[in-house]
């Protein structure tokens, strides 16, 4: 019989080891737990530390840590039975007020510093709502992370400041926007920049996650986010017409900071082909009658930031539908 194999189904009262062993304690289950004699304290399992007497063994449920209840002549204390992680040496209970309990939960909820449920899109001329049901905030000069759930913000990209431009005027071109936190006054904004790090931050603003990337022109470019994977409304003509195997710029049609690009390539009764931005091919049409539409994807190597297109006739075009950012 092994040290402590406890019976399966104890009643009220009984005794183990029965009869007793000398030099081993002997316990009585209580109809909830068995507790030891003289000298020895119970087995806890709860996710918080228990009030319990020195020589208490604790289970913490979430971590699969185990404690022993120990009385160092001052205090009682719960320390770490080696074995354990290295840094889990001595627990010490902590009294939350409900705000920092809230503002745990959401860290959590961040599952570490993701994004979850982001959607936004084009809503005026210069206008862009977003909503997210978690996202991770860092500070811009330490590591200390800040969560945000249920965000739901719109800016106004030719603002400035907080919901609107970091600095100076919006003019054509491509521009990232965050979300930014202000730890004093503890309100959540947006914030639209030319940089993808280092925007410039509002006064009193700390932390920011960058959440995405948007082309203007007169406008913001109509467009539709889900998470990671962004949509042109339209799809966004880059080349056209008889082309040589060429490279095409990808400046103010993704971000530098894509991932994977997609598109559309339009052939005409001729052959036509697109290629990743190290020139390896991707999709070809030749000679397929009348004009047909073929979507492609390929994710962005080291390299050139472009897409190779040929064409050997006109009425054919390779155009930009989309791509993942890397958020």
């Amino acid at each position: 019989m092994a040290i402590l194999d406890f019976p399966s189904s104890p009643t009220v009262g009984q005794l183990y080891p029965n009869p007793a062993v000398a030099g081993q304690p002997q316990y009585t289950y209580d109809g909830e737990k068995w507790s030891g004699g003289a000298g020895v304290g119970n087995v806890y399992m709860s996710d918080f530390p228990p009030a319990a007497p020195a020589g208490s063994l604790w289970f913490e449920t979430d971590t699969g840590i185990l404690y022993v209840r120990y009385n160092d002549g001052d205090s009682l204390q719960w320390l770490a039975i080696p074995g354990g992680p290295a840094d889990a040496v001595r627990y010490g209970a902590q009294t939350l007020t409900p705000v920092q309990q809230d503002q745990a939960r959401r860290n959590i909820d961040v599952r570490g510093g993701d994004l979850a449920g982001v959607w936004a899109y084009k809503t005026a001329t210069n206008g862009i709502t977003i909503f997210a049901d978690y996202a991770a905030l860092f500070n811009v000069t330490s590591s200390n992370v800040y969560g945000v759930a249920g965000l739901a913000n719109s800016l106004d990209v030719t603002a400035s400041g907080a919901n609107g431009l970091d600095t100076g005027t919006i003019t054509t071109g491509g521009y990232h926007y965050f979300v930014i936190y202000n730890p004093t006054s503890g309100q959540v904004a947006l914030l639209v920049s030319l940089s993808a790090t280092a925007p410039v931050m509002p006064s009193g603003y700390t932390y920011k996650r960058r959440l995405g990337w948007f082309y203007y022109s007169g406008g913001v470019t109509n467009f539709s986010q889900r998470n990671r994977r962004f949509a042109y409304a339209a799809p966004r003509p880059i080349a056209s017409s008889t082309s040589a195997w060429t490279a095409f710029s990808l400046t103010n049609f993704v971000p530098l900071t894509v991932t994977n690009i997609r598109g559309r390539l339009i052939s005409n009764n001729n052959t036509v082909q697109v290629g990743d931005n190290l020139g390896g091919l991707v999709m070809s049409s030749n000679g397929i009658p009348a004009q047909a539409y073929w979507f492609w994807e390929f994710m962005l190597h080291q390299g050139a930031f472009s897409v190779y297109y040929s064409s050997s006739s006109a009425g054919c075009m390779i155009e930009i539908t989309g791509w993942e950012d890397n958020l």
